[in-house]
């Protein structure tokens, strides 16, 4: 089981799967994949899990949404692609960018981590904390 790379706006679950084939095809292919209800982390609900494969285009390589389907009962997502790649799954996160970090700091700061704020004395200054 390898680490994936990371992606804003995405909570992987763990581990990826490079689908390939020798065969001829055109078009749109169905593709299944299975979890682990176990992997699920606390407050996610099984039934917003998304397929994302890999995809190279003119703005580089990012994780891409082509979900079509999950089935709770049987454990699967499914999506249509074209063509085969490497392919995860994971969740949606909302994307929090640190306000008044200058880059490179802005960058670097890992997303789901808490956030630092400046003592105000206030509530915000014991951070905020990615869902």
């Amino acid at each position: 089981m390898e680490t994936l790379a990371a992606q804003a706006g995405i909570k992987f679950l763990g581990s990826y799967q490079d689908i390939s084939t020798t065969a001829t095809f055109s078009g749109n292919v169905t593709v299944s994949l299975q979890y682990d209800p176990a992997g699920i982390p606390a407050g996610k609900n099984e039934a917003d899990l998304q397929m994302h494969p890999l995809e190279t285009g003119t703005t580089g390589t990012q994780w891409a949404k082509v979900t079509t389907g999950v089935d709770t009962a049987s454990k699967l997502v499914t999506g249509r692609v074209s063509p085969f790649s490497w392919f995860a799954l994971g969740f949606d996160i909302p994307v929090i960018k640190p306000v008044g970090l200058q880059p490179p700091l802005a960058s670097l700061w890992p997303y789901g981590e808490a956030l630092p704020y400046p003592d105000r004395g206030g509530p915000s200054s014991r951070g905020a904390r990615c869902p």
